[in-house]
């Protein structure tokens, strides 16, 4: 190796490292620009949060129709919820590289409307539209256990809704109410609804809600992908998915961290004035900066 990298010359080496850690910065915003979507029969696509395009990856096979998709932050798995009207629904756990589907356990619940899934912050897995029995109209927000799909708790919404998906903040559910075509916030403990924003559009009969990064989120309605404002429900048209989406989902991994650079760049900061105060970085040494010889 050159002496270029040589220890007195700290700042080439900071550049050297910068350099090499590019493509892996670079790698973590690519991995940001796409989150996983599932249509109601249980194909599992790549969506594009750029222009909402989508390629497929596979497909699972589920008891009832697919509600909901969901990643557990703890596990790295990604889940999904099925529906149907007084027939058995479970909880899946699902291959985001092939689609195919293993059920985790039933709800036990008598019925799952449409559905949706969101995990709290805290490791709460939340679910929605349960029934509790045959003939029932009241719509409940279930709370699941991830490792059974059973039914922890449930209480029934404050207001008559339908909830196709769901997003976390703050310490409120954000949820996709297609009877009034409405963001809604929902109080996790007592299932109180109320209005945060209008949608765009008309929900439609399904769709599917994630959060996205730094307060960001995703939702689909008729088929289009829109980016939103979880504080304020602003929504901001991406284009049309061609598809008609049950649930989306993001991983942990594909938020991006923009504090990747600033770290980077603290570090690289303090070593450059080191440098420059100790006589260490020389004219030549600026010369030569990107002169790499192996």
């Amino acid at each position: 190796i050159s002496p270029i990298l040589d220890t007195a010359m700290p700042f080439q080496r900071c550049v050297f490292i910068l350099f090499l850690s590019l493509p892996l910065l670079l790698a973590d915003v690519s991995r940001a620009e796409t989150v996983l979507g599932i249509t109601f029969d249980g194909k599992l696509y790549s969506i594009s949060t750029i222009d909402a395009s989508s390629t497929l990856i596979g497909e699972g096979v589920y008891t009832g129709i697919v509600g909901g998709l969901e990643y557990d932050g703890a596990t790295g798995d990604l889940l999904a919820i099925s529906a149907a009207i007084d027939s058995p629904t479970s909880l899946y756990r699902v291959d985001s590289t092939t689609g195919i589907a293993t059920e985790i356990g039933p709800t036990q619940m008598n019925s799952v409307f449409e559905g949706a899934l969101q995990f709290s912050p805290g490791g709460d897995l939340y679910a929605t539209n349960g029934y509790a029995s045959a003939g029932s109209d009241v719509e409940l927000l279930m709370r699941l256990d991830p490792s059974t799909g059973a039914v922890l708790s449930s209480t029934a919404f404050s207001a008559d809704v339908d909830i196709n998906g769901l997003a976390w903040f703050g310490n409120q559910l954000i949820g996709l109410e297609a009877r009034g075509n409405d963001l809604v916030t929902i109080d996790p403990n007592t299932a109180t609804v109320s209005l945060l924003a209008e949608l765009p559009r008309t929900a439609g009969s399904i769709g599917g809600m994630t959060n996205g990064p730094e307060g960001t989120g995703y939702f689909t309605a008729s088929g289009d992908l829109y980016s939103f404002d979880l504080q304020s429900g602003q929504a901001t048209s991406i284009g049309s998915t061609g598809l008609f989406l049950a649930g989306l989902a993001a991983a942990p991994t594909a938020i991006p961290e923009p504090s990747s650079l600033a770290l980077m760049a603290a570090c690289l900061v303090p070593i450059f004035f080191r440098a420059r105060r100790s006589g260490m970085w020389t004219r030549q040494d600026r010369r030569s900066t990107l002169d790499f010889e192996f």
